[in-house]
């Protein structure tokens, strides 16, 4: 959905027909399911985007559903709640970074419950179209991380030393299915997984070293993820050298499941 955004400050027609249909199809799956509801909501993409009205309407006409655009922090105060359920209660404070492909979501807290939260403008989608568009070269790789370390810092979020590490969505579980070879994916695996800051490097090094095709091929690699996993990983490594986290847990769940909790609700 923000393909160009960045560019141009809207969303292209294409973008918006295509992800409208998409919807439009879960829509229908969920309805042959018996869903009594269904949420839909939108994020980095609808919030920045001139245009986001376009797509609400356009989600309106393709199946009658309503989409809400949720503000940052909202965002990131739900997939906190949906990541902290999933995994064990922890004695200490807790870190979720939740990365998209227009932001990465940061909240920190106890029992369930954040303290801070912050969004954080880097994306897989954004920070693959500014530097990775072509080759990765090195030069491009280190302005890269260099962007990604400098939003970091701009945001001013904090953690108490020793916090724990929690990572959900897509660039995670990915990582997560590439470092211990999930094929194929099972989330049973996924959730709770390890991934240390020396293997967060590795992928880095390992993606930047292969073509979109080649990437692909990595066992656990998520289909149509290849192209943006660079720039993921180096969100996340990025992200880890900033707190100065060794490693971070993967929870298998985030922002729809917080939807759903909420609904039930």
């Amino acid at each position: 959905m923000g393909e160009r955004l960045r560019e141009t400050g809207v969303l292209q027609p294409e973008a918006i027909a295509r992800t409208a249909r998409a919807v439009a199809d879960f829509a229908r799956m969920a309805r042959e399911a018996n869903a009594e509801e269904i949420a839909c909501a939108g994020t980095m993409a609808l919030r920045e985007a001139k245009n986001a009205e376009a797509f609400v309407d356009a989600v309106r006409a393709a199946c009658g559903l309503e989409c809400r655009v949720l503000p940052g922090e909202e965002e990131a105060r739900l997939c906190f709640a949906a990541a902290c359920g999933a995994l064990p209660p922890q004695d200490r404070e807790t870190v979720v970074m939740d990365s998209g492909g227009g932001s990465t979501e940061f909240a920190c807290g106890r029992g369930g419950a954040p303290r801070r939260r912050v969004s954080v403008p880097v994306g897989a989608v954004n920070v693959t179209e500014r530097f990775f568009s072509g080759e990765p070269t090195a030069e491009r790789l280190r302005a890269a991380r260099e962007e990604i370390a400098n939003r970091l810092r701009e945001s001013g979020f904090t953690a108490e030393r020793g916090a724990g590490l929690v990572a959900t969505g897509g660039t995670a579980t990915t990582m997560a299915a590439v470092a211990h070879a999930v094929v194929p994916y099972d989330p049973e695996k996924i959730r709770g997984a390890a991934i240390t800051r020396d293997e967060a490097e590795r992928q880095v090094s390992l993606y930047a070293s292969l073509t979109i095709p080649q990437r692909a091929q990595i066992p656990g690699m998520h289909k149509g993820r290849e192209d943006v996993m660079l720039a993921g990983a180096c969100i996340v490594a990025e992200a880890m050298r900033f707190l100065g986290a060794q490693r971070l847990n993967v929870a298998d769940c985030g922002l729809r499941h917080a939807l759903a909790q909420e609904m039930l609700r």
